[in-house]
């Protein structure tokens, strides 16, 4: 038997028992032996460096930026531009105060709305805690009697039976013959 013959069964012999630490060191001897050793070649490095993108910035600016580059919309967002400085254009002083003031006043009666819807989420949440401790409190005055703790008892007296005959079931172990 040759050495690569030798090495090719100790490899597919280290395979079949999974000894995969063997089967690797048994693979390189044999890929030593059989294949070919390729050198790198020259400027190999210098090649990959050059072809790393020297700068690394945010997805969506690169995104963003190869959108840009298209004309219509670079037409589109201009004619935007021209149109809006139109329309600030013809806006009088007094008209942007109003238009100022509306916002304000808007923007106040926005928040106003969300602290009242938040006071009352508040309020309901705290209505439905009284709820729940009142039918906790009434859970607790039941389960104190004799009766429910004896069945209380019972119950877990028969769910730890079950727990016992199942872990018994479920154990592998000898089969008797």
């Amino acid at each position: 038997m040759t050495e690569r013959q030798h090495d090719l069964s100790e490899w597919l012999e280290a395979e079949a028992r999974d000894a995969w630490d063997d089967a690797d060191a048994s693979f390189a001897a044999v890929a030593a032996l059989s294949l070919p050793r390729s050198e790198v070649p020259t400027g190999l490095s210098a090649r990959v460096m050059a072809a790393i993108p020297r700068t690394v910035g945010y997805r969506w600016a690169r995104a963003l930026a190869g959108l840009l580059a298209s004309w219509w919309v670079r037409a589109t967002v201009g004619a935007a531009m021209l149109v809006l400085g139109a329309a600030l254009a013809t806006i009088t002083p007094e008209a942007l105060w109003t238009f100022g003031t509306f916002s304000v006043t808007s923007l106040a009666a926005v928040v106003h709305g969300v602290v009242a819807s938040v006071s009352a989420a508040v309020n309901s949440g705290v209505a439905a805690w009284s709820v729940a401790a009142s039918l906790g409190h009434a859970a607790a005055v039941v389960s104190a009697t004799k009766t429910t703790s004896l069945v209380m008892v019972a119950n877990l007296a028969l769910a730890a039976g079950a727990f016992a005959g199942l872990t018994r079931l479920l154990t592998p172990g000898e089969e008797d013959s």
